[in-house]
């Protein structure tokens, strides 16, 4: 029955059918890119939170090899230096 009655209006006003299909289309579209949008900000938190972890790692160990270092190292190595390299 629905079919009949969509048929006949759209005989009635053929423009209708069409803008109800583009309507149909926008929604889809819009949705995806909601989607897309939602996507990429899950991708791009996760890659930092990954970065950030393998900073942390890189300082830990940069740190540890620095008190590895034999006394003589430290008279030689300027303080301050480490510690830029620590935070850079």
């Amino acid at each position: 029955f629905y079919f009949l009655v969509n048929f006949s209006l759209a005989m009635l006003n053929p423009g209708r059918i069409l803008e109800e299909e583009m309507t149909r289309y926008a929604y889809y579209y819009s949705g995806l890119g909601a989607g897309v949008l939602v996507a990429a900000y899950i991708q791009v938190s996760f890659w930092t939170l990954a970065a950030g972890r393998q900073i942390k790692k890189i300082r830990q160990e940069f740190f540890h090899a620095i008190l590895r270092q034999e006394i003589g190292w430290f008279d030689i190595s300027d303080i301050t230096e480490l510690n830029t390299r620590l935070t850079e």
